[in-house]
């Protein structure tokens, strides 16, 4: 699966989620070019699928939801290199069905959910 893409601000640069290290919906983040070069892994949480990453106005980090099967879900943001990711919900049960949909002009983040948060 290699799905959920999003595009750097730059127009350069996508992220998107793919399961070709761990199978099923067990995803983690990758970059690629706009031409298909220079693809790149930014997360590896085996056990975990990262999904619906959205991308900073500075393109310096991802937001994305995060889950754990049958367990939990979390939004979590990381810079770009894959270093310090930080939690920015408490985790929810794993109907929450809650994203990073996208970014405000000032850094802000929206989120859309089918449920409470």
């Amino acid at each position: 699966m290699d799905g959920y893409p999003a595009w750097f601000p730059d127009g350069k640069t996508i992220a998107f989620s793919s399961d070709r290290v761990h199978d099923g919906w067990l995803a983690d983040f990758w970059l690629i070019d706009a031409d298909g070069s220079n693809l790149r892994q930014v997360t590896d949480s085996p056990g975990v699928g990262d999904l619906s990453p959205s991308v900073s106005p500075d393109g310096k980090s991802i937001v994305f939801e995060t889950f754990v099967p049958e367990e939990a879900r979390q939004v979590v943001r990381v810079d770009v290199d894959g270093r310090n990711q930080r939690n920015l919900s408490a985790k929810i049960g794993p109907d929450w069905g809650g994203w990073p949909t996208d970014w405000t002009h000032d850094g802000r983040i929206l989120i859309t959910t089918k449920g409470e948060v």
